[in-house]
């Protein structure tokens, strides 16, 4: 649903983002996301009810707004040292 992508070239470095809410994916077909051939991209709403425009009182589904709004909440809280990275699973 979201994917990082990070390249070096001639000394300088490339990096990007794209968060999958509600898109068309088939740009990915053209391409080996993340270096790897045949990888099938995800977007969120595959996974959840989500809409154009915010109905609070139902809440089966989340708009566009609700979503990037708790992203972004969620990014300042961990810069902010208000939520712990998990740890790493022992090898």
């Amino acid at each position: 649903m979201a994917s990082l992508g990070f390249k070096i070239k001639h000394g300088f470095s490339y990096h990007g983002i794209a968060l999958n809410l509600n898109c068309d994916l088939s740009a990915f077909n053209a391409i080996n996301p993340c270096g790897y051939a045949g990888m099938q991209m995800l977007r969120l709403s595959d996974f959840v009810a989500m809409q154009k425009e915010s109905d609070e009182q139902t809440g089966e589904a989340l708009s566009y707004e609700q979503v990037t709004q708790k992203l972004i909440d969620n990014i300042a809280k961990r810069h902010a040292g208000l939520i712990e990275l998990r740890a790493l699973a022992p090898k």
